[in-house]
């Protein structure tokens, strides 16, 4: 199997990072529409976005976008700074419904983020490589540790704001499997 960056398909565009300009030359960074990766990047950032290496092992894959490493990563070393987790807690029966695609597809179970007392049912939101890669059941590369939590100052019954930030942060994945650069990266979920 081919989960390689530089193995998909022709012309596909490749997406590198949020940065809206190049962090030394304040000049605008617009995505390539090839494999090229300049140099600056390979410095900032630590993955891209590009069409999923799952499209290629089938044609009736729709596996979307994946998350590519751009370096070398060795066992035990974090692929990315870590995400923030926010706690999804007892959805009516009509917000649930209306959610339905993220709650089978993107949100994670609150056992995973440490998030279960929150509420009576509660699912985790992670806005980062929780969310973007695609998975294996087999062949997972990566594995995620407990994030930190903190109130940040807004303790629970006494300030008025609590409820305004996400006490889960720094929500980390791990390399399992050592990654070459240009490695899809692949969450177990």
């Amino acid at each position: 199997r081919n989960t390689r960056f530089g193995s998909r398909e022709a012309n596909a565009p490749v997406f590198a990072s949020s940065l809206d300009k190049h962090p030394s030359t304040n000049e605008s960074t617009e995505p390539k529409a090839d494999d090229e990766v300049e140099e600056w990047m390979l410095e900032y950032c630590g993955a891209v976005l590009a069409p999923s290496s799952l499209n290629l092992l089938d044609d009736a894959t729709n596996s979307g976008w994946g998350v590519f490493s751009l370096k070398d990563k060795a066992r035990g070393t974090p692929v990315l700074g870590g995400d923030i987790v926010v706690q999804v807690h007892d959805l009516s029966a009509q917000a649930a419904l209306s959610l339905s695609l993220l709650l089978q597809s993107y949100w994670w179970e609150s056992e995973e983020t440490g998030g279960f007392y929150e509420g009576q049912y509660v699912v985790s939101h992670m806005p980062g490589l929780g969310m973007l890669a695609n998975s294996l059941q087999k062949g997972h590369n990566v594995l995620p540790f407990v994030p930190r939590i903190d109130e940040g100052g807004l303790t629970r019954l006494q300030s008025p704001g609590a409820g305004a930030i996400t006490h889960y942060y720094n929500y980390t994945w791990f390399v399992f499997q050592p990654l070459q650069a240009g490695d899809e990266i692949f969450p177990n979920y």
